[in-house]
């Protein structure tokens, strides 16, 4: 019998670094691998870094763009946990509510569902434009341009439709109620 013994890769991101310089001690290695890896976590579960601290990182960039890159929601950020978390809830409520309508005219509570729906959605949708994504080799997606585009291959068309469809339902019984 063959006995399969699994093989785990460490992703980049968490890879320790290695100096090239010969004069680096092994602790020294290591004391700057720790760094890192504690750097990692921190922005992964904080959601990046502080306004000031990405400021500060970013000399380089004119003011623009820094202020661009700050604006950003990160993919782990409280915000974007708030809004998937959110989305989730009208998604389950959707999914009792939208049968129900099957037997009669909604009440207030359904109307204000409908329109807490209709609104979150359409903010969610703007949000999209300015969510950044972790990119495949590990790294945070900041740029305007990279996310829309991303965003634009995989969502848009489906949350656009479903966007008009939510507004164009509400224009139009608008119309033949008056």
């Amino acid at each position: 019998s063959v006995e399969f013994e699994p093989t785990f890769h460490l992703h980049k991101a968490w890879a320790p670094e290695r100096s090239t310089s010969t004069h680096s001690t092994t602790s020294k290695v290591s004391r700057m691998s720790m760094r890192r890896s504690e750097s990692n976590v921190r922005e992964l579960f904080s959601g990046g870094k502080s306004l000031t601290a990405e400021l500060a990182d970013d000399e380089d960039d004119d003011w623009a763009t820094r202020l661009k890159k700050s604006m950003m929601i990160k993919p782990n950020s409280v915000l974007r946990r708030c809004l998937d978390l959110a989305g989730c809830l009208l998604i389950c409520v959707d999914i009792v509510r939208t049968p129900l309508m099957a037997f009669g005219p909604e009440n207030g509570t359904a109307v204000f569902l409908a329109w807490l729906s209709r609104l979150f959605w359409t903010v969610d949708f703007l949000t999209q434009f300015i969510s950044s994504h972790v990119a495949e080799d590990g790294g945070v997606e900041h740029s305007l341009r990279a996310v829309a585009r991303r965003f634009a291959r995989t969502w848009l068309l489906f949350d656009l439709s479903m966007l008009s469809v939510e507004w164009v339902e509400l224009l139009v019984l608008a119309h033949f109620s008056s």
